[in-house]
């Protein structure tokens, strides 16, 4: 580990730095590398100028995706009252579930289920349709300070329904919107960074 390296005149080239068991080589000669390869500080100019652009877009992918949240959450809204209607019809109409727990559970599945999927599209829209304008983002900080964001208004939001004596299906509804929103941005970010 104490051994160092010569260089072809004799001098000691310092010691020998090792990765593994084997000690790797030191350069000797600085400016026979510096023709062969660009210099180090022209390297990380070029890497701070891709992460400049790439921290930038990124930043900018956010703050539009804020502003396409809102015709986002209206096409999932539109959804939503397919799926409403789907759920009505078709599950609930003689389900024995539904006589037992005297149509506590329809209830709350026409007010989860419908939100629920009104956030997925949502979420999802907003990177799709950011990914084709900003190509260059990093999706996955979008999806988490998008959801961090909406995570926060959940609570805000439940906090206040709760401390107001409301009923517990609009803090129901909240909750199932924002979990379909988070679950909508990270999927959409995941497909988006596979590519």
């Amino acid at each position: 580990m104490d051994e160092q390296w010569r260089c072809e005149d004799g001098r000691a080239a310092g010691p020998a730095l090792t990765v593994g068991l084997r000690p790797a080589k030191r350069d000797c000669n600085m400016e026979e590398r510096a023709k062969d390869r660009p210099s180090i500080s022209i390297w990380c100019a070029k890497q701070m100028e891709v992460h400049s652009r790439i921290s930038g877009q990124t930043f900018l992918a956010v703050a539009v995706s804020l502003v396409f949240m809102i015709p986002a959450l209206f096409i999932g809204w539109l959804i939503s009252v397919f799926a409403f209607y789907f759920i009505e019809i078709i599950l609930f109409d003689d389900n024995p579930l539904n006589i037992i727990f005297d149509g506590l559970i329809r209830d709350m599945m026409l007010e989860a289920i419908p939100v629920f999927l009104q956030g997925i599209a949502a979420g999802m829209l907003v990177i799709f349709v950011c990914a084709r304008i900003l190509k260059n983002a990093n999706y996955n900080v979008v999806a988490i300070s998008i959801a961090s964001i909406f995570i926060i208004m959940c609570i805000s939001l439940i906090l206040y329904i709760l401390s107001g004596g409301v009923s517990n299906m609009g803090a129901l509804r909240i909750i199932f919107n924002t979990a379909g929103i988070v679950i909508g941005l990270f999927s959409a970010s995941a497909i988006v960074k596979a590519g």
